[in-house]
């Protein structure tokens, strides 16, 4: 993003980047909010647990008028009641007939079903018009599946191959893309992250010093085989963090995405609620970053921890027995390509994952229902998931 990165470098802006907790929207955002792993969040029916407060409740509760403004994913809908606010692009309020028009209208321009530019207008426009104290929350669609650059991106891409490559990659796993559509399904989320940083960067500098923070919620994984994000690679769970202000400001320049609400709290005056796992960010020492993340599909479960040097990933059957160990060492394999022994892997990064999935508020929800999560019962969202990947 050279708009953004321009920007950032030349104003009072800190560019760090950050560890999520898990590997897709709906298991990371209980860290961004919720300052806890997802486990302890969702409840068996995927609403929010009513005992972990939220970033936005806190705020409420101490005078802010909130509300949050999302690109159309229906994952994000399980927040609407923590917000004064919240808007998901209407796709709760869409009859499948209307979604599908307007599906198939943006797929002809290669523009995404709510492009960040309509987003970021409302949001601006609840800002104006919203005294303060205020908080703020956009989230953007532009780096998801289906990549859509918008028209004249995707012409630059390939002319034929980028709506081809847009009509096929339906008909494969996301592990099972062939060369050519995962080459160039990675250049137009390429050409989508160009796209969204046109309109994000303006966006960003009407703001002027307003305290900010720009993450993402996780990555894609592309090095890895995969035209999505399900495992725990750094490529998936190691996402930008910018701040202009002392929100976040770390010692080893990479915070866990867990410590984020609660360094905000602190920043704006208010104690985190004792309940939460994440701490303030500026800790002296950085606790650790523990990862865990279910593919329902296969009935595994991922578990690992990162420090600044090494990465252990386990790979867990459903009665929790250990099927695969991925030990690697950052320094001489950033990329996470050349898994070490196991053998190799230092005793207190295997004790920490194990004890981590043996705690009850962690192991218990993703063991009993970790495939029941969320309950599709709208037809339209069913739909919207099934282009973004998820279905």
């Amino acid at each position: 993003m050279p708009e953004l990165r321009s920007y950032t470098t030349n104003s009072d802006w800190e560019r760090t980047a950050a560890i999520a907790t898990s590997s897709n929207t709906s298991n990371t955002f209980p860290a961004l909010f919720g300052a806890s792993y997802y486990p302890q969040v969702w409840t068996k029916d995927g609403s929010v647990n009513p005992d972990i407060p939220t970033l936005p409740e806190k705020l409420n509760g101490v005078g802010y008028s909130t509300a949050g403004f999302v690109a159309s994913n229906p994952w994000l809908s399980r927040w609407r009641d923590e917000f004064d606010t919240f808007w998901n692009g209407g796709i709760e309020d869409s009859g499948r007939l209307r979604f599908g028009l307007e599906r198939a209208r943006n797929l002809l321009q290669l523009k995404p079903l709510i492009p960040a530019e309509t987003v970021l207008q409302r949001a601006k426009v609840w800002w104006e018009n919203t005294h303060p104290p205020r908080f703020l929350w956009v989230h953007l669609m532009e780096p998801h599946k289906p990549y859509l650059p918008g028209l004249k991106r995707g012409l630059q891409v390939g002319p034929v191959l980028s709506p081809l490559s847009l009509a096929a990659a339906s008909q494969y796993d996301d592990a099972a893309y062939p060369e050519w559509l995962r080459f160039h399904s990675r250049s137009l989320y390429e050409q989508a992250v160009r796209r969204l940083d046109t309109h994000l960067t303006p966006w960003l500098r009407t703001f002027g010093d307003t305290p900010t923070v720009v993450t993402a919620d996780h990555g894609e994984e592309f090095d890895h085989g995969i035209v999505s994000h399900k495992q725990l690679y750094d490529e998936t769970v190691r996402v930008p963090l910018l701040t202009n202000s002392d929100i976040g400001r770390l010692t080893d320049g990479l915070t866990r995405q867990i410590d984020i609400a609660p360094t905000i709290l602190r920043f704006l005056g208010c104690d985190p609620p004792a309940v939460w796992e994440g701490t303030e960010a500026a800790a002296t020492v950085p606790p650790q970053r523990l990862l865990c993340g279910p593919d329902a599909e296969t009935g595994k479960i991922w578990a690992g921890i990162r420090t600044g040097e090494e990465k252990l990933v386990n790979t867990y059957d459903y009665d929790w027995n250990v099927i695969n160990t991925e030990f690697y060492q950052l320094a001489s394999d950033p990329d996470e390509l050349y898994p070490k022994p196991e053998q190799a892997a230092p005793t207190e990064l295997l004790e920490a994952v194990s004890d981590f999935v043996s705690r009850p508020e962690i192991q218990d929800p993703l063991q009993e229902w970790y495939s029941d999560l969320g309950t599709i019962e709208n037809s339209t969202v069913e739909s919207r998931l099934e282009d973004l990947g998820y279905l």
